[in-house]
């Protein structure tokens, strides 16, 4: 558990009431087992498949092949975005190391070295936490057998003390070593000329390409601690929550829509994490007004075109079983969500585009600054300069966007 002062628990007033999440409960999950999900996700492929075989502007055959192009790649190398223990992101560590006198008596160097060569592998931003169990998630779901396993710990049980590398029991939990307890956590900037196209399918594959970067550069970088002779599980979306490691690991705080806001990359971004056992010095959590300023500014909820994101105060109980309860933040109505996705075929990402921080947080502050009555002067601002295009006004330019030089 991170014992740092300043935590994404502390920060979010976690209460004892909280509890792990479980994995099937989450909505893309949900896609998988419950009939009405399942529903709203085959309604979603059948909408996107007839928007680009008639030629729906912003639904191009180059968009397609873009969008498919990406997760070409995923599936090629069998990467398990929300699944562990795939074959690109195994739990069968291969440690290469080349066995060498003397341990790693400067973990400041050494906290270095692994940033360095996450950035030089890809990752756009890097930070590093001990891990908060309650972040872990309480069981994993399998798509194949349509179950639910726990995942443990291995000062948990004592069946499990003599265990120092994560395994797979043979009653499906997951086990993995106490010793595992930092996370490297990797974050992904999306391309905003492509962004900017949500919720179109080019806006669609750049999210499945900023995947592929994860998927590549989390596996690099799992390998590099093992060739050094440490554990080390390459996730995406599986194990266990993102938001609150990379809030913990100071790469951001939680925006009103829901995701990371950094101060460097905005809203565009996507967190990848690496959990692992090599001895690392933590980062501590930031605060760059997020909460202050998305309180005022409410932008992501007028344009939501769902109304999944609340316009309201922040508060501790989720809609419902999507989300989990005992934690403060702004609520989202995953379901709500997603049917949308189901309406344009896509991921959607309008909410990622239209946020203010994407011109940068001083900008963002400036706003607050310069304005008295910060409700009202600071909304016009804000949707002057940040005005979300209609659907069918983006479509007549994104064609376009393929014959920029």
């Amino acid at each position: 558990m991170n014992n740092n002062q300043n935590t994404a628990a502390k920060i979010h007033e976690v209460g004892e009431e909280y509890q792990r999440f479980n994995q099937k409960n989450h909505v893309i999950m949900q896609t998988l087992w419950n009939e009405e999900l399942k529903d709203i996700d085959a309604e979603r492929n059948k909408i996107l498949k007839e928007h680009v075989q008639s030629g729906k502007q912003g639904y191009n055959r180059f968009d397609y092949a873009f969008h498919h192009g990406a997760m070409n790649f995923i599936d090629k190398i069998g990467f398990g975005i929300n699944v562990p223990d795939q074959s690109a992101n195994s739990w069968d560590n291969f440690v290469c190391s080349i066995p060498y006198e003397g341990a790693f008596e400067d973990p400041v160097e050494t906290t270095k070295v692994v940033k360095k060569a996450a950035m030089m592998y890809g990752a756009d931003a890097v930070g590093i936490t001990k891990l908060d169990r309650r972040w872990v998630y309480s069981e994993w779901y399998d798509p194949e057998k349509k179950e639910s396993f726990p995942i443990r710990f291995s000062d948990e049980n004592s069946a499990y003390h003599q265990i120092t590398k994560p395994v797979l029991m043979a009653d499906g939990t997951r086990v993995l070593p106490k010793a595992m307890d930092t996370v490297i956590v990797l974050m992904f900037e999306m391309n905003y000329d492509r962004l900017r196209y949500a919720p179109t399918l080019l806006a669609y594959g750049e999210t499945s390409k900023v995947y592929t970067d994860m998927c590549k550069v989390s596996m690099n970088v799992a390998g590099f601690i093992n060739a050094l002779g440490f554990n080390a599980l390459p996730s995406i979306n599986c194990t266990a929550l993102n938001v609150p490691l990379a809030i913990d690991a100071g790469l951001g705080q939680i925006g009103r829509h829901g995701k990371v806001i950094s101060p460097t990359l905005g809203s565009r971004t996507r967190v990848a994490k690496i959990i692992t056992d090599m001895p690392l010095l933590p980062d501590e959590p930031i605060d760059f007004g997020v909460t202050e300023f998305c309180d005022t500014c409410k932008k992501c909820a007028r344009e939501c075109p769902s109304n999944a994101i609340s316009n309201g105060k922040r508060a501790k109980e989720a809609v419902d079983e999507t989300g989990n309860s005992h934690y403060l933040r702004w609520i989202i109505d995953h379901k709500r969500c997603y049917k949308y996705w189901a309406e344009c075929g896509t991921n959607c990402n309008i909410c990622l585009y239209v946020c203010p921080y994407n011109r940068g947080y001083r900008w963002t502050r400036n706003v607050l600054d310069l304005t008295d009555d910060r409700n009202t002067n600071s909304n016009n601002m804000i949707d002057s300069l940040e005005d979300i295009y209609s659907l069918d006004g983006l479509s007549a330019r994104s064609h376009k966007y393929w014959k920029k030089e």
